[in-house]
C-alpha cells in the first residue's frame, strides 16, 4: 500500500494499489485486523477517486477503538473531508472536531469551519477559521475564508484587513513563482 502512494510511475502506482486492495480484501473477509484492513481499504479507495467507498470504509473502520493513531487520522479525515463533499455536515463535523483535538493541521481545522459555516453556526466557524490561520498565518486562501466569515457577521473592518492581507500574500507567491 505504501508503494502505491508514493510510486512516481503512475503505472506501477496502480499496479501497487490493485495488489494492495486484493491483499487488504483478502484479510478483510477472513476477518483478520479489523479496523486497520478497513482503514487501509478506506485509504486505496480515497486514493483511487472512489469517495463514496472511501467514506464506508472509514466510518466502519472508525468503529473499532484499538485503532493506530495513523489509521485513526486518516479516517475521520475522509469521514470529514468526503461528509463536506456530500453535504452531511453533522458526521462530518464530528469527525473533524476529533481529527483537530488529534492533531494541528491548518487544513483540518478549514475544513471544520466550513462544516460549521454550512451549519450556519457562524461563531465556531470562525473561531476554527482563527485557529487555521494561526497554524498557517502565510496562506491566502485561508485568509479570504476569514474575511468571508468576518463579512458574515458584519465585522467589515476585519474582513478587510484580511483580504488586504490575503492580496499582499498572494502578490509576494505570484513574486517569488516569477523569480522576482
Amino acid at each position: 500500500m505504501g508503494l502505491s502512494l508514493h510510486d512516481s510511475d503512475p503505472l506501477a502506482a496502480d499496479s501497487h494499489r490493485k495488489r494492495a486492495w486484493t491483499l487488504l480484501e483478502n484479510l478483510h473477509l477472513r476477518g483478520l485486523y479489523g479496523g486497520e484492513t478497513l482503514g487501509g481499504l478506506a485509504r486505496l479507495a480515497y486514493a483511487n477517486g472512489d469517495r463514496g467507498a472511501a467514506l464506508q470504509l472509514a466510518s466502519e473502520s472508525l468503529e473499532y477503538s484499538n485503532l493506530s493513531p495513523k489509521t485513526r487520522v486518516n479516517c475521520l479525515f475522509y469521514v470529514g473531508q468526503i461528509g463536506i463533499r456530500a453535504g452531511d455536515f453533522g458526521p462530518a463535523g464530528k469527525s473533524l472536531e476529533q481529527l483537530v483535538a488529534l492533531r494541528w493541521l491548518s487544513e483540518d481545522w478549514n475544513l471544520l469551519a466550513a462544516a460549521r459555516q454550512q451549519e450556519r453556526n457562524l461563531t465556531e466557524a470562525l473561531r476554527d477559521m482563527v485557529h487555521a490561520v494561526s497554524i498557517a498565518p502565510f496562506r491566502p486562501d485561508l485568509r479570504r475564508n476569514l474575511a468571508q466569515l468576518y463579512q458574515q457577521q458584519g465585522d467589515l473592518r476585519a474582513a478587510e484587513r484580511e483580504l488586504a492581507i490575503a492580496r499582499r500574500l498572494a502578490g509576494e507567491a505570484a513574486a517569488k513563482q516569477s523569480g522576482f
